[in-house]
């Protein structure tokens, strides 16, 4: 019996590591695998030495830290954007609670 046919039957089971993609975890996977891509490329510069112009090894590092950097500053800005979203009036949550309404007529007045 599969993983997959276990929960095939079961009302609102999701399956663990398949989501839709949305565009900050798209964001955040890709600058990982280029950082990770130019850190193996580094790696293989660091081992071979000889064959590189000590210029090439220093543009070489200045890139991957430009890449680190990039890389850094979409995984704050994803955070600090994700942790300060507003809600007000029509676009409340379900379960908060609702806003107070305006009072109308002789309630107004009292």
């Amino acid at each position: 019996m599969s993983p997959l046919s276990r929960t095939a039957g079961v009302a609102g089971s999701k399956i663990e590591g398949v989501s839709q993609p949305d565009p900050t975890n798209l964001k955040t996977k890709l600058a990982t695998a280029i950082v990770a891509i130019s850190s193996i490329h580094l790696l293989q510069i660091f081992m071979r030495t000889e064959s590189f112009a000590e210029r090439d090894m220093l543009w070489a590092v200045v890139i991957h830290l430009a890449f680190m950097v990039g890389a850094l500053v979409l995984f704050w800005m994803d955070h600090t954007g994700s942790s300060k979203q507003v809600v007000s009036g029509p676009q409340m949550r379900a379960g908060s609670p609702t806003p107070p309404q305006p009072v109308h007529g002789a309630e107004a007045d009292a």
